[in-house]
């Protein structure tokens, strides 16, 4: 099967639907919990609403230890953002201090990551605050990243076919 690359209009225009589907940020995180089970991660909760302490869901994802040394947390925030509403570095510094540590800014147990997701995008400032304190892993998520994962996985997404001659004829060619 072929892919055919989204435009920036037709991405841009897909992120837009992609939030304007969500009419509050609770919708958001319940989307979220199909989104994160359909993606392979287990146990996936979605939190309060309110008094969640800064952390939207939880959830966890096996690696390849099949007695399970190797399973991974994940704390994950969630900001339903038009997409002129960047998220900025204290919001990744909220995440990060809504997380489990020591005095030191230790991730108490090493099997946590923080795992921020947005219908818009991140200021630089946010980025480099992401990736500033390797105990305390922190993924970022961004629209448009949201909006091809869900395309890769089928998620609020269906496809039409289209017959394309010009495929038709290459394989002739062979």
């Amino acid at each position: 099967m072929a892919y055919l690359e989204l435009s920036a209009s037709e991405e841009k225009n897909y992120i837009n639907r992609l939030y304007s589907s969500f009419s509050t940020g609770r919708a958001f995180e319940l989307f979220l919990n199909y989104f994160l089970q359909k993606i392979g991660f287990q146990e996936v909760v979605t939190t309060k609403y309110v008094g969640d302490n800064g952390i939207d869901l939880t959830c966890s994802r096996q690696g390849i230890d099949p007695q399970g040394l190797d399973l991974m947390n994940y704390y994950v925030q969630a900001k339903r953002y038009s997409a002129t509403n960047k998220v900025s570095a204290k919001e990744i510094r909220d995440l990060k201090g809504a997380t489990k540590r020591d005095k030191q800014g230790n991730v108490l147990s090493n099997n946590y990551i923080n795992l921020f997701i947005t219908t818009s995008s991140f200021t630089k400032s946010a980025i480099n605050e992401a990736g500033s304190n390797p105990n305390m892993p922190t993924i970022l998520i961004d629209g448009k990243t949201l909006l091809n994962m869900c395309i890769d996985n089928g998620v609020a997404f269906s496809y039409k076919p289209i017959f394309d001659e010009e495929l038709m004829k290459e394989i002739l060619k062979q």
